[in-house]
C-alpha cells in the first residue's frame, strides 16, 4: 500500500474512501484487539484515529484520550508530517470528526499546543492518573484535561 499515492485520491473521492475504509477498518480493529490481549502492562495506550468513529473499536477500550491542538497547528503538523499540500491536508481533516465531537468523545483531553516541557509534564500526570485507575480498576472516574 503506497499511502502517498493513495491519499490524494481517497480524500478527493468519498466513495473510494468508503471502499478503502471498508477493507482497512476491520483489519485495523482485528490487529488492535489482538495487541490489546497480548499486553500485560497496567494500562496501554493505543493510537487509533478511527477509535471514536467506530463503535466496535470503542468497545475494545476502557477510556479514550483525545490529544488536541488548535486547528491551525493541526493543519501545519499534518502538512509537515505527511508532506502534503494544504488542499490535501484540509480534505484529510474534513473527512475526520470535528474537534468538538472528538473532545466530547474523550474521557481525557491532552492539549498539545505548548512546548515540549509542558507536554512532558502533562504526560507524567496522565501516567500517574492511568496507573492509579488501573490499580483501582476505576476506569469510569472523571477525566483529566491537561493543561
Amino acid at each position: 500500500l503506497h499511502r502517498g499515492r493513495l491519499r490524494p485520491r481517497v480524500f478527493a473521492d468519498a466513495g473510494l474512501r468508503k471502499q478503502v475504509e471498508a477493507v482497512l477498518h476491520p483489519l485495523v480493529l482485528e490487529e488492535l484487539a489482538q495487541q490489546l490481549t497480548q499486553t500485560d502492562a497496567p494500562y496501554c495506550i493505543a493510537m487509533v484515529p478511527l477509535l471514536i468513529e467506530a463503535p466496535a473499536a470503542r468497545a475494545l477500550v476502557d477510556r479514550v484520550l483525545v490529544v488536541d491542538c488548535e486547528p491551525a497547528t493541526q493543519l501545519a503538523r499534518l502538512m509537515s508530517r505527511d508532506k502534503v499540500d494544504e488542499v490535501t491536508a484540509r480534505a484529510m481533516l474534513a473527512s475526520q470528526l470535528d474537534r468538538a465531537r472528538r473532545a466530547a468523545a474523550g474521557d481525557d483531553i491532552l492539549m498539545n499546543e505548548g512546548g515540549l516541557k509542558q507536554l512532558q509534564d502533562a504526560v507524567h500526570r496522565l501516567h500517574a492518573f492511568y496507573t492509579e485507575l488501573a490499580a483501582q480498576r476505576d476506569y469510569r472516574r472523571a477525566g483529566l484535561r491537561l493543561p
